[in-house]
């Protein structure tokens, strides 16, 4: 390409090839250059403004990218490229609305474009939307069948959906690919971690970690994963270097808390509770963790108020969600532990009768026996808990 435009300077093609190989080459500004000249001679090059938006969105300069592709699209309104990057672009910075209006636009004009449906399954599953992000993501494979990242956004969200096995599929999958970094790993270790098959998954975080010695979230996975192995006082170790790399992770705090409960420091596992809060403010799960401290403290009064608060942050259902039974069986427990033992056995037969999943039911089951210590009426939270043992030990699924 560098010849051809020694013999015609003035040739866009050849710069835009050159400039699409330096930017694939990691030499953004080399190709920026390249780009410029074309653009110089025709601001109206179509492909000119498309790659360079991808560079500039590349380098988190959004709003310049965005007014590249918001040119191409008042030129040409049927650009379904543009509309999915302008689409990709909103969704990056937090409009997730009009990105999925533009996203809609674009796989109507081009059904048969994969990474179109991948992106519109990315928005949707940043929307909370995760079984319609699942169809997308799966039409994007079905397109696509070595399309990496759609394999690991199908893994996500099968997370989700507490389909973990599916989860599992879907990341030995984008391994398979060649998407063996460090992130994925972890990620794959995380669903061996919830699968409770802690062999398997100690090797991926492991393996995570010696890749990049700065991944937060293998930490956090691997420590999670010492911490259900009752191993606290190595848990403790990567939960906090985690922390270190992460300080605005709620769930590694959490994490951390538990650990710090069951090795008796109640006042360090108080202090992580709070900080969750503050990072996550919304999340019921966390005003339950601090209420077992509290109670294990014996500050009971300031206990039964976070009951309280997760109780009514917990039955707060976002509109645009489908139905989350992880979501509603924590209600369930919630008002179980504050007496409210009707709408709790409400609550455990809509999941029993609803569910798509058996592991949403073992979880639950889990979570009350971890909760003992706190249930105001024993006698009916050990009805439930024989309630779930008996539909567990009789439905090895509920597909």
């Amino acid at each position: 390409f560098s010849r051809a435009i020694e013999l015609d300077p003035e040739q866009a093609q050849a710069r835009i090839n050159r400039a699409t190989i330096l930017s694939m080459l990691g030499r953004p500004d080399e190709a920026l250059t390249e780009i410029s000249r074309v653009l110089d001679a025709d601001p109206d090059n179509h492909q000119g403004l498309l790659i360079r938006a991808a560079i500039l969105a590349d380098q988190n300069r959004f709003d310049a990218a965005l007014l590249d592709l918001n040119r191409v699209i008042e030129l040409d309104p049927t650009n379904a490229k543009a509309l999915a990057g302008r689409g990709q672009l909103l969704r990056e910075t937090g409009s997730c609305d009009p990105a999925l209006v533009d996203l809609q636009h674009a796989v109507e004009l081009e059904p048969s474009t994969g990474w179109i449906w991948r992106e519109r399954g990315d928005t949707l599953f940043r929307m909370g939307r995760y079984r319609e992000a699942l169809a997308d993501f799966d039409r994007a494979i079905d397109l696509n069948p070595s399309d990496e990242w759609a394999q690991v956004r199908r893994g996500q969200a099968h997370i989700e959906l507490v389909r973990y096995p599916e989860a599992l599929v879907d990341f030995d999958r984008a391994i398979e690919l060649g998407s063996g970094d460090a992130w994925t790993l972890a990620q794959r270790g995380e669903v061996y971690r919830l699968l409770k098959r802690y062999d398997e998954a100690l090797p991926d975080l492991n393996r995570a970690i010696e890749m990049d010695p700065k991944a937060a979230r293998a930490f956090a996975s691997r420590g999670a994963a010492l911490r259900q192995m009752e191993k606290f006082r190595l848990a403790l170790a990567d939960l906090t270097r985690s922390i270190e790399l992460d300080p605005a992770n709620a769930w590694v705090f959490a994490q951390r808390a538990e650990a710090y409960r069951s090795l008796g420091r109640l006042d360090d596992a108080l202090n992580d509770c709070t900080r969750a809060i503050d990072l996550a403010p919304e999340t019921g799960w966390r005003r339950f963790a601090r209420a077992r401290v509290l109670h294990a403290l014996g500050d009971l009064p300031q206990a039964l108020e976070d009951l309280r608060a997760a109780s009514e942050l917990a039955a707060v259902e976002p509109a645009n969600e489908q139905v989350n039974w992880r979501r509603r069986l924590n209600l369930a427990l919630f008002r179980l532990c504050l007496g409210q033992g009707s709408e709790a056995e409400d609550l455990y037969e809509q999941a029993i009768a609803g569910s798509e999943s058996t592991l949403y039911l073992e979880e639950a089951l889990q979570d009350l026996l971890e909760s003992e210590d706190v249930f105001q009426d024993p006698a009916l939270a050990a009805r439930v808990i024989e309630r779930l043992r008996a539909v567990l030990d009789g439905s090895p699924s509920l597909r």
